[in-house]
């Protein structure tokens, strides 16, 4: 019998692991343990989900850094990695609705900071000293009891720089367990360095490789491509409603056009009501050349803000309110199997998705679904404060835009243009779209899961 260490400490770990093919591919292996380890207070609907045999849930505390860890070490060790858009994350820390004072704070130590962050991440050495560093001064020993009791075969680290990974990683150095880490987005390598670098990096597309290779050193051959678990249900027919049947269950006519919104959050996108406003008024007065109807989507990271109440039971209008918001997980989100299943139709059949800088973007590709990136100040935004449109010429975001697969409005009348020609000739930008796809998304054959099951039973010698 083989034992399989899983670490989840985000629910999007959760989402892209258990809700996937990897979990069902690993359960069925008749002499395989899978030990999860989790954060306490696993609820209810958890714990029924994961019952079987050969997995065993093991709660942990969070990882917990000292003041000068935290304050000073941990900063200077991810801003190893210093690109643009680690740099407007440094400019502009955790969100863009700070107040005023805040942002004068940030203004006066961004100066400094980006000087110290900008050397640093030129001195080539530092990556391997810091590392040496992290490993011998935080040796991060919380998990070292679990390895002694279960000596595991192999460690599978799903969110490769979260605290909990980092330190389950440093125990499978010490106890000589080899290590697949998996980074949790396309968008996490060029904005803050590795800590630790597991033995087998696995990440969602080929441009990451070279970033895994420039940015962190990790040599190319420790790199495996998948692509993107939880995009692999978009590939199964069978996951989708008839378009009039699916409509109709949200209250909206299937003979009108769809416009998809899918919100940023108050961290990202603290004035996007604004926009949502801007839709909506669009809708009901007619204005494009087809009748509409509009879904919004907020964001699970401030869902329970009810941003667009005054919205609810609006004519044409929907508020996708299908999260399961918990504070089991660190980012206070479980993605159900439901809300995948929703979000994949709520895709097949929108007209136009309307967005920010967001993954949603690569999601509408893979659709060939025509993408609008809002790129304005709402009316409510500072002109000389934070601005969500910086992104596009963010590191991870310019490529996405390079491809011609997403329109940027950069104003109100742009953005009504933009989707009434979209809903009127869907083919536009379809070349860009599909480079899009191609480039981002590495494939579209639904077995991204498929691939990392494998890649772990090859790791633990079982096939």
């Amino acid at each position: 019998m083989k034992t399989l260490f899983i670490m989840l400490s985000r629910g999007f770990a959760a989402r892209n692991i258990l809700r996937t093919e990897v979990f069902r591919i690993l359960k069925e292996q008749k002499d395989l343990r899978v030990v999860v380890f989790v954060p306490f207070n696993i609820p209810d609907y958890f714990r029924e989900e994961m019952s079987h045999p050969r997995v065993i849930l093991e709660e942990t505390a969070e990882i917990q850094y000292g003041l000068f860890r935290r304050r000073i070490w941990s900063e200077l060790l991810h801003h190893l990695v210093y690109t643009s858009t680690s740099q407007f994350m440094t400019r502009y820390p955790g969100r863009l609705n700070l107040g005023r004072r805040r942002r004068v704070a940030g203004t006066l130590g961004f100066f400094f900071l980006n000087l110290i962050f900008s050397a640093q991440s030129r001195v080539g050495f530092l990556k391997t000293f810091y590392r040496w560093v992290e490993m011998n001064l935080f040796p991060d020993k919380n998990y070292d009891h679990f390895f002694r009791k279960y000596a595991p075969d192999l460690v599978f680290a799903a969110t490769v720089a979260a605290k909990r990974d980092i330190a389950m990683i440093k125990a499978a150095r010490r106890f000589g367990v080899p290590v697949v880490g998996m980074t949790r987005g396309w968008d996490n390598l060029d904005r803050f360095f590795l800590p630790v670098v597991p033995d087998r990096l696995i990440v969602q597309n080929t441009l990451m490789t070279d970033l895994a290779v420039r940015l962190h050193a990790v040599p190319e051959a420790k790199v495996t491509v998948v692509g993107f678990p939880q995009f692999d249900l978009y590939a199964d027919p069978s996951v989708y409603r008839p378009r009039e049947d699916f409509l109709r269950s949200l209250g909206l006519d299937p003979a009108r056009k769809l416009i998809f919104y899918g919100s940023e959050g108050q961290w990202w996108g603290p004035h996007d009501e604004h926009i949502v406003r801007i839709l909506h008024r669009l809708v009901q007065e007619n204005a494009f050349p087809f009748p509409c109807s509009l879904i919004i989507r907020p964001h699970f990271s401030d869902y329970t803000a009810e941003r667009f109440k005054e919205l609810v039971g609006a004519p044409n209008t929907y508020i996708d309110a299908t999260f399961r918001i918990t504070k089991f997980f660190a980012d206070l989100w479980d993605p159900s199997r439901e809300e995948m299943l929703k979000l994949a139709n709520e895709f097949r059949h929108c007209d136009v998705l309307v967005c920010m800088a967001s993954t949603l973007a690569l999601e509408a590709a893979l659709f060939d679904k025509p993408v609008v990136n809002v790129d304005f100040y709402a009316d409510s935004e500072p002109d000389n404060g934070p601005y969500f449109g910086r992104w596009y010429d963010s590191s991870h975001y310019r490529g996405v835009v390079e491809t011609g697969g997403v329109r940027l409005a950069r104003n109100p009348d742009e953005l009504h243009k933009f989707i009434s020609s979209y809903l009127t000739d869907s083919s536009l930008d379809r070349a860009g779209r599909a480079t899009l796809a191609e480039r981002y998304c590495f494939s579209k054959d639904g077995r991204a899961g498929e691939r990392i099951a494998k890649l772990l039973l090859q790791e633990l010698k079982m096939t």
